[in-house]
């Protein structure tokens, strides 16, 4: 029961994370999506956001989406987008729109430049305290005929290594655990990993993201 076969034979299975109980209004920002759909010739990108709302009245309600892009860890001013005023029916409602990033910090992995992060959030109005935020980075990334690849236009030499799991027991990984797994990615002067077998605890995606640690993640099972 606890001990490992050679292979993925044998995986534990069931919760292996907190679980929690989220008090909120009855129209909520359930999720947030941002990715790059270009950068322009002028130095601008293109942003597509996406997200769900839920409305738990059995009518319809009309509000008020308020979405601002902050930097996250670099200095610079915040950029407040148009309100969108919307019809929210009972359950999962789908928002999407696209924006422009004047002069935007570009997402690099660290042995290119400074992995640049930026924050969206959501709010609601007139509900106080409804919001959501997700954590982004604008990048570009391609995949050439000669299996080169780019980042935001730039040559990038792959150098990395698979990273299977960090522990048997997934319950048992922590933020540290990753920062030291990941310490030792970078002294090693690894720039990407790939990921499989399982999916990590959050801690892991966002250290990588902060760290300039390019994932290549192939889906579990």
């Amino acid at each position: 029961d606890g001990t490992p076969n050679d292979g993925n034979s044998t995986l534990p299975m069931g919760l292996s994370r907190d679980v929690k109980l989220v008090s909120s209004s009855f129209s909520v920002v359930e999720d947030a999506f941002v990715s790059t759909k270009s950068l322009n010739p002028d130095g601008s990108a293109t942003l597509a956001i996406s997200g769900t709302i839920g409305n738990f009245r059995n009518r319809d309600v009309k509000t008020e989406l308020k979405l601002k892009i902050s930097p996250e860890n670099f200095a610079g001013a915040s950029l407040a987008l148009p309100a969108q005023i919307l019809t929210l029916h009972p359950g999962e409602n789908q928002f999407s729109l696209e924006t422009t990033v004047k002069n935007p910090h570009l997402w690099w992995s660290w042995d290119l430049g400074k992995p640049n992060l930026y924050r969206l959030t959501a709010a609601l109005s007139p509900q106080a305290g409804n919001s959501r935020s997700v954590v982004f980075g604008i990048r570009t990334i391609v995949v050439k005929r000669d299996m080169s690849y780019w980042l935001n236009g730039r040559r990038l030499f792959l150098k990395g290594a698979w990273y299977p799991m960090s522990d048997y027991y997934g319950s048992r990984s922590t933020h540290d655990t990753f920062l030291k797994d990941l310490e030792l990615v970078k002294a090693a002067n690894l720039n990407h990993l790939v990921a499989f077998t399982v999916v990590e605890k959050p801690d892991f995606y966002n250290l990588c993201d902060r760290m300039g640690i390019l994932l290549i993640f192939e889906l579990p099972f």
